[in-house]
């Protein structure tokens, strides 16, 4: 299923891996649909919009692109100046 690891990094763990909106929007959807809707649609073969990443990456990807309202509070928690990761 899209390929069976991240497409990042390459990790091909299955425990490990995550289903991630490509334009970081998974949070709208999650908004107004159940918490299962991504999995369903990726199962149908809807898959636009979506790619496999790792954990790791996923949440490197958030903080790069600043699409979780945390990843400011990441960056500080772990000594990141967050200017210089954005």
């Amino acid at each position: 299923m899209l390929g069976g690891k991240c497409v990042r990094c390459g990790f091909s763990d299955w425990r490990a891996l995550c289903f991630d909106h490509i334009n970081g929007d998974g949070n709208k959807e999650r908004t107004f649909k159940s918490s299962h809707t991504t999995l369903r649609r990726v199962l149908k073969g809807r898959i636009e919009g979506i790619q496999l990443l790792c954990y790791n990456c996923n949440q490197i990807k958030k903080i790069e692109n600043n699409e979780c309202a945390k990843s400011k509070w990441i960056a500080d928690s772990i000594g990141v100046r967050y200017s210089l990761i954005r």
